[in-house]
Order: C-alpha cells, then structure tokens, then sequence
C-alpha cells in the first residue's frame, strides 16, 4: 500500500480497470483485511501489566524490535540523537505540538541514528515519549543517555552529534567520562556555559568574487546530524500508516516503516545497490511467497525453490520471522555488520 498511493482504502480493492490492482485482491478479500486491520491487538487487555508501563499495549512489539535492531547491526562511529514527530489526530496524553516539524502535532520519539556511510538512518534504538521523563537527570540528557544505553553504544569510542535542547555541560561531561565524544550546537543561557562564549558569524559576505564558506566543523557537524532525518524521509517517501483513531495501531504502522528503512540500510551496508522503491518490491515480493495463497505472484512452487535460486543479492538475504505473533524482517548473517570503533 506504501507503493501506490490511492484516495481511499476501498480503492485497493476496486474492480475499475483505471484503478484496479490485482495483487490486493489475490492475496486476500477486503473484507478480511477489514477485519484483521480491526482485530489488530498486540496485548492482552485482561493480564497483568506494570502500573507504570503506558506502552503495555506495543510492548511484545517493541521488545521484540528493540532486541532485533541492536543485534541485527551495529552503527559505525558517527551517530546522532534526535527526536522525530510520528503525525496523529486522535487523542492521547503525551501529544505533542512542534510547529517547526512537518507533522506539528504527534507523539514525539527519540531516535539514534547512524551518521555516516551507506547505512546513514539506520534506527539502533528509539524511545517513544509518553509524558515519564522524571529522573535524576534532565529530560535532555536522559533521552540520551537512555539510547546509548539501549543501543549498546557505550564505553566504545562512539561520537555522538546532537543539537542545543540535548548540548550541556553536564551531559558532554558525562559522555566524556563513558568514552564517547560530543559535537553539538549550543544555547548561551544553558546553565555551566562557559561566561565568555559569544555567538557569532563565521561565513563571509556574499560578494562579487568572494566565495561564502562554512568552517570544516559546520559542514562535520551537518553531516553528523544527518542520521535522523535520513530517517524519517525514507520513511515517508511510501509510508504504510492508516488512517485510525487507535494509538498503539498508529504507533504500529510507524514502527513497520522504521523497520523497512532499517532493513533498506543493511541492505546498503552490504553492498547492495537497489533503490528504496526497487527495494520495496522485493521485500513485499518476499513476504507474499512466504506466507501467500497460492497464485501468480509466487515465482516458483515452494517445493521447486532451491535454496541457490534465492536472490539473497537483490534482497539482502532478508529473512521473514514471525516472532511471537509479530512479523519481523531481519538481515540473515548480518549480526555485528557494522564496525566497533575503538
């Protein structure tokens, strides 16, 4: 659905020969769709769940993501935190209003990204905002030391790039102390800023003859910050959410897409050269040989496939998991693909 965008959910499924496409209909009927789409449920309502646990509906989900992301791949050196603004018009405690992001109001996620290489915006750890960021330390700084922690990432020479809400003192004091380095822009007023640090313009008038130039650390700086927002355009460039009223469904389609572009990004990392749309493809192409009816969009009978004829290339060896109810998409034989500096 990501790669055809139509006006309505019916039309997927329609019979008229401008708009119809056959691959919606020979998978399944609509109205299993509707029904499954409607029955979508991650939890069970009636067991037993941590008071303080507001995710509790997502949690097999997110467990399982969380663990497969970090073993899956492991980021190269360069890596940034930020947070993204998943769109979302019902209703929810922990909404969020951002005006300077392309959603505006949404439930908010932090996210550390990978910065650099082919696998620039692959997700090593996200964290899902939901109104409990007391602690000890900052709300700033909590977000990230809560995803260096989940990804794995600390006492390992990382380089993290972050921006002002996250920059302080004490946070970079900290990372020092676990062996990961800082680049960051700054707010004058944050408290323990040094007194004599003044903002001022580095690049040179645009003149007739003369060239405007960023200093070496503006450009480092933006490459470095690049990871999320990598991120979420790939994402959104054939997004699979729908519409619903429902949070935690919201959440889950989101969730999918972050999935695909982490999958997308492994794929590069191992040399492959497929567009994210060519990619697309061939990850549903898989997905219906794996578990679809029987019909044309299976190339080959199951019991005629060789395990040789696999295109483990164009595929990046994708493997569809189903684990413990949720499909997962992982990079067979990619675990630690990516290089632990230091």
């Amino acid at each position: 659905m990501g790669l055809q965008s139509k006006r309505d959910q019916r039309e997927w499924w329609s019979t008229d020969p401008l708009m119809s496409s056959s691959v919606f209909a020979k998978t399944m009927t609509r109205d299993r769709y509707d029904a499954l789409t409607s029955a979508l449920h991650f939890a069970d309502n009636e067991g037993e769940h941590p008071a303080e646990d507001r995710l509790w509906k997502l949690r097999p989900v997110l467990d399982v993501l969380e663990s497969t992301y970090r073993s899956a791949f492991v980021p190269n050196k360069n890596v940034t935190v930020d947070e993204s603004l998943w769109a979302f018009k019902g209703r929810h405690h922990a909404l969020q209003y951002n005006p300077s992001k392309r959603a505006r109001r949404g439930l908010k996620v932090y996210k550390l990204c990978s910065s650099d290489g082919p696998e620039a915006g692959y997700t090593a750890a996200f964290k899902i905002y939901m109104g409990q960021d007391r602690g000890v330390f900052p709300s700033s700084m909590k977000a990230v030391t809560d995803l260096l922690e989940k990804a794995d990432l600390f006492d390992k020479g990382y380089q993290l790039y972050t921006d002002n809400w996250y920059t302080s003192p004490t946070l970079f004091h900290y990372l020092q102390a676990r062996k990961t380095s800082a680049v960051g822009t700054v707010r004058l007023n944050r408290r323990g800023m040094p007194s004599d640090l003044q903002q001022g313009r580095y690049l040179p008038p645009n003149r007739r003859g003369v060239e405007r130039s960023k200093p070496e650390v503006v450009v480092a700086y933006n490459n470095g910050m690049k990871g999320v927002d990598l991120s979420d355009q790939l994402a959104q460039s054939y997004p699979t959410t729908r519409k619903t009223v429902k949070w935690y469904k919201k959440i889950f389609f989101y969730l999918l897409d972050m999935t695909t572009t982490n999958a997308l990004a492994i794929h590069r990392a191992l040399g492959g050269k497929l567009t994210q749309f060519e990619f697309r493809k061939e990850l549903v192409r898989g997905l219906l040989q794996q578990g679809g009816p029987r019909g044309s969009l299976r190339r080959n009978p199951p019991q005629a496939r060789h395990e040789e004829e696999v295109p483990s290339r164009h595929t990046c060896q994708l493997t569809h998991r189903i684990v413990g109810g949720v499909g997962v998409c992982s990079a067979g034989g990619t675990t630690g693909a990516g290089r632990r500096p230091g």
